[in-house]
């Protein structure tokens, strides 16, 4: 188990730092075309930009769908790494308590710790559904497999139904704030990772300097 904490920690560090900066444009480009309904702003060409950033990242078409799926296929690594890392021993009620809920005096480290452990639990099945309906879209070859399993003349509906569980509309607005909620965690879950490693380093480049 111990061995694989630490390939799930190296996954995690390293992914994240390599995709820090694309999962959070995706997250982000796709909470603020999530708000579209909600928010009176009728610029078209505006919301097909926010669009095309969160399905192409704003590159030529073939290019920029596989840079997406690659990137949804990389955060559900991080997610499932993260899992991994944060698996209880034992599982008590403590350990459960401390996964699940903010704890502890809320100073600058530890709020950071609560903002991307804990929130990042909570949000972890709506962003592993994410991932998995934007990589259907994004990826030829995960489509094809997919479609193994379905019908030819329900392979449409399939499509149709994977987007209305990717924006959450499938039930209603519910739906749609949960993946609105989700994707904004989202944003913020390389960003808080990123801070956390930072300081790390910076503790333990200022603990060499002491000890020299």
């Amino acid at each position: 188990m111990m061995n694989i904490r630490k390939i799930a920690a190296w996954l995690h560090l390293w992914l994240g730092i390599v995709s820090a900066a694309l999962i959070t444009v995706i997250c982000a480009t796709g909470a603020l075309y999530g708000l579209r309904e909600y928010i009176r702003y009728d610029n078209e060409d505006f919301w097909t930009w926010v669009l095309d950033g969160h399905c192409f990242l704003w590159l030529p078409l073939p290019y920029g769908r596989i840079v997406t799926g690659c990137t949804a296929l990389t955060f559900l690594v991080i997610l499932i790494s993260g899992v991994i890392m944060q698996w209880p021993g034992r599982w008590t009620a403590n350990a459960v308590r401390k996964r699940l809920w903010f704890s502890g005096p809320l100073h600058t480290k530890r709020m950071l710790m609560n903002l991307h452990l804990v929130l990042g639990l909570w949000v972890l099945l709506p962003l592993t559904v994410l991932c998995l309906t934007g990589m259907l879209m994004a990826f030829d070859w995960f489509r094809d497999f997919v479609f193994l399993f379905v019908p030819e003349d329900k392979q449409m509906d399939l499509m149709i139904l994977n987007s209305e569980i990717h924006d959450g509309s499938i039930i209603g607005h519910a739906g749609r704030m949960i993946m609105l909620a989700s994707a904004i965690t989202g944003a913020t879950l390389p960003v808080t990772g990123l801070i956390m490693y930072i300081r790390r380093k910076l503790r333990a480049n200022t603990g060499k300097r002491q000890m020299e």
